[in-house]
């Protein structure tokens, strides 16, 4: 019999690493042996809406994770749009950091509806006033 792998961490920063979308890639092809990873860290690694494609539709395969942070990242709204197809599906997931990724308001307003209203999503200085103060009223 094969023994499965399994990865024994829950903790993983890698932000500022310049990773690109190759290396999100192959973050996202370990990530569903990480049953016990609660914190990404993937900030500043030059990742576009490719590599967040790729990590969105691992991340719900991710049981244990509670904070995603690939904030300074170019994912722009077509990654916001991968995030909000897949992350309804990360029951443990409390904590969403986002800021300086190249969201329009549209995207962000689509991406915090899309989610649990208790999970506290960070878009940063960049967020539009009327999307923040919708946010807020939602909350």
């Amino acid at each position: 019999a094969g023994v499965i792998p399994s990865c024994n961490i829950s903790f993983l920063d890698l932000s500022s690493n310049s990773i690109g979308c190759g290396g999100a890639i192959r973050i996202a092809s370990v990530l569903p042996i990480c049953d016990t990873l609660s914190h990404l860290d993937l900030s500043a690694n030059d990742i576009y809406s490719e590599g967040c494609r790729h990590l969105a539709m691992a991340l719900p395969l991710c049981s244990s994770l509670a904070s995603f942070n690939i904030s300074s990242n170019r994912i722009q709204d077509a990654g916001a749009g991968y995030l909000q197809t897949e992350l309804p599906s990360c029951p443990n997931l409390t904590d969403l950091k986002l800021a300086e990724c190249s969201l329009s308001p549209l995207s962000q307003a689509k991406l915090a509806s899309s989610l649990n209203p208790t999970m506290k999503i960070d878009f940063g200085w960049m967020m539009d006033p009327i999307v923040r103060r919708e946010l807020w009223q939602m909350a």
